[in-house]
């Protein structure tokens, strides 16, 4: 697309834009938007969610940018609480690898990274880069065992990517017991890094609700539609494949059956609370300030799909 058309614009310019494709200031100054954003946020962010107000021609309508504000401030809490929930996953994600593999009398702890070395070569390019990279948080790691790396070593040092290739290598081939344990969780470890990639990055994630016909899934998780279907009865299954069909909304489902499959002890999920306060208590109590039904019924299923979670665990 050529750069005449899309100048660079000054802030009054980009409020100018915004009034012009239908954003209302009656709840908002202008003066009070150009303030938030020149200091608290930038013009393309806040232009994403203008897409959940508009129709099929792309027209905008029935939006005030005190709207916008809101939308921002909740996407930027659930980035946060998404990233934690994440981090917290791919940390018990680590403790249960070297438990099993601890416990496994076929694992021997070094053979296993060979054999990963060996079907993923790129991956013992990105350790040696590591090694050669200068001093970094895990330069130590790295140096001391470069040629005779362990598992419980190795985890130290990979990329969630890398990391959840060597979880999947493992247990795949573990024995039927082991295998059937993490088998769902083998199956949502893409939209879980997906997920964790997007808040991680500052993506934007409920822009991303409304769901164009070329975003749609081919076909969510089976063992999520599973769960939802099963023990969140007030979904109905219209509902439930609709708002599954935005890839966002079936990661972030996808993400809290990991979180709830190794998560275990109600101590140590803060994070979670993080998450139940923004849904149960902050999404819900604005979801009638948006005067959308898009937003509406979008909080509503994240509302029942957790309540559902929190209620039954992963049995």
């Amino acid at each position: 697309m050529p750069r005449k058309d899309h100048p660079k614009l000054s802030i009054k310019q980009q409020i100018k834009l915004l009034e012009d494709k239908g954003v209302q200031f009656d709840l908002v100054s202008k003066d009070a938007a150009a303030n938030y954003l020149t200091d608290q946020i930038y013009f393309f962010k806040i232009k994403q969610f203008l897409r959940l107000f508009s129709n099929e021609s792309g027209n905008v309508s029935n939006v005030d940018f005190a709207q916008l504000m809101e939308l921002s401030s909740l996407d930027s809490t659930l980035r946060k609480t998404v990233l934690s929930m994440c981090l917290d996953i791919e940390h018990y994600l680590r403790v249960r690898l070297i438990k099993d593999t601890t416990y496994d009398d076929r694992i021997d702890g070094f053979q296993i990274v060979e054999e990963f070395f060996k079907s993923n070569p790129g991956v013992k390019n990105n350790v040696e880069d590591k090694k050669n990279s200068g001093i970094n948080a895990v330069n130590e790691i790295v140096g001391q065992y470069y040629d005779d790396h362990s598992i419980w070593s190795l985890i130290e040092i990979l990329s969630q990517k890398d990391f959840f290739t060597l979880y999947t290598l493992y247990y795949s081939n573990a024995d039927s017991d082991l295998y059937n344990q993490n088998k769902e969780i083998l199956s949502m470890l893409y939209p879980v890094r997906m997920l964790r990639n997007a808040a991680a990055h500052n993506n934007g994630l409920l822009c991303l609700i409304k769901v164009n016909d070329d975003e749609k899934r081919t076909k969510s998780n089976y063992s999520l539609i599973d769960y939802i279907s099963k023990y969140s009865s007030n979904i109905s299954k219209k509902t439930r494949d609709k708002k599954l069909s935005s890839f966002i909304i079936h990661d972030i489902c996808a993400m809290l059956y990991v979180y709830f499959s190794v998560v275990y002890k109600p101590n140590e999920r803060s994070s979670l609370k993080n998450l139940t306060n923004l849904v149960n208590i902050e999404m819900k109590n604005n979801a009638d300030f948006f005067n959308n039904a898009l937003i509406k019924t979008t909080f509503d299923f994240l509302q029942k799909a957790l309540d559902s979670f929190c209620k039954y665990g992963i049995v």
